[in-house]
């Protein structure tokens, strides 16, 4: 690869080449850069693994429940990862790296911690998924800038182009594509051909692949219709968290005993059409996808 001015700008990705923003250099992209899939084992990422598996040489999922499942993803996810994720790859021969954190997942360590998942700072995704796939990439496969820069797909499909904001790599080593959104792909289109083509039945019950959102279930970002599903128990410890957390009362402006209808006198105070109610709202990348 020809020999590239080392900026201190941000890189992207371009048709055919990997380019600074700001200076304009460039640097061709060819058959030897390695691709890695960021695998959320939501909708769009087994959609992108199952139907264009030949564009990977490594699938990487973080495990932010560090083999903790009671305190982890939704019982659909981790499913997937079993009875779809893991056989595919191991009928395709494709590496599935699953790493996690030093430090614990993100349930304890929010409790160890005194802290909760939250917008500013991002710090559950920041830490237990992207700084941790950055790092396996520059460890496991030696990326460097300009020798070996490797591309990672990122699982955003058309409809949710707004999402890119904050998903930019920071290290030159590691650039981002969004081959859902190159190839004007919805999310509606994924789910229709994953259910076509490999329909989840769990438990003897068919379910619907639109169900396949990834992310830890006490996340304030999910939906308030869908945070009330939650079983007792977990309505409890999500409660423990943010009563636990220096940051009180602030996963969505009101406290989650008054969200989840654990509150008899403030029960019809926060409705579905609140601010913050929308699962897209956590623009980073690797969740919900």
């Amino acid at each position: 690869m020809p020999e590239i001015k080392k900026c201190k700008h941000k890189w992207s990705l371009g048709d055919s080449k990997i380019f600074c923003l700001v200076c304009r250099e460039s640097q061709k992209i060819d058959d030897k850069n390695i691709r890695t899939l960021s695998m959320g084992v939501g909708v769009q990422t087994c959609y992108l693994l199952l139907r264009f598996y030949e564009r990977y040489d490594v699938i990487i999922h973080a495990d932010i429940a560090n083999d903790d499942r009671e305190h982890g993803e939704y019982d659909i996810t981790y499913w997937i990862l079993d009875n779809i994720v893991k056989p595919f790859c191991d009928e395709k021969g494709l590496p599935l790296w699953i790493i996690s954190h030093p430090k614990g997942g993100v349930y304890h360590r929010s409790l160890d911690e005194k802290k909760i998942p939250m917008v500013h700072p991002r710090w559950c995704t920041q830490d237990h998924k992207i700084d941790l796939m950055t790092k396996s990439i520059r460890k496991g496969l030696n990326a460097n800038f300009p020798e070996n820069v490797v591309i990672s797909d990122i699982g955003f499909s058309s409809d949710e182009s707004t999402r890119m904001d904050n998903s930019g790599s920071k290290v030159k080593y590691n650039v981002l594509d969004y081959p859902l959104i190159n190839m004007k792909i919805t999310r509606n289109e994924c789910v229709e051909w994953l259910n076509k083509n490999y329909p989840i039945v769990m438990n003897g019950n068919k379910v619907d692949w639109k169900e396949a959102k990834s992310g830890c279930w006490f996340c304030p970002f999910w939906r308030v219709s869908k945070l009330k599903q939650l079983p007792m128990n977990k309505k409890q410890e999500m409660i423990k968290l943010e009563e636990n957390s220096a940051y009180h009362k602030t996963f969505k402006k009101k406290p989650m005993k008054i969200i989840l209808g654990l509150d008899s006198h403030t029960l019809m105070e926060w409705s579905d059409d609140d601010e913050l109610n929308d699962d897209t709202a956590c623009n980073s990348g690797h969740c919900f996808v």
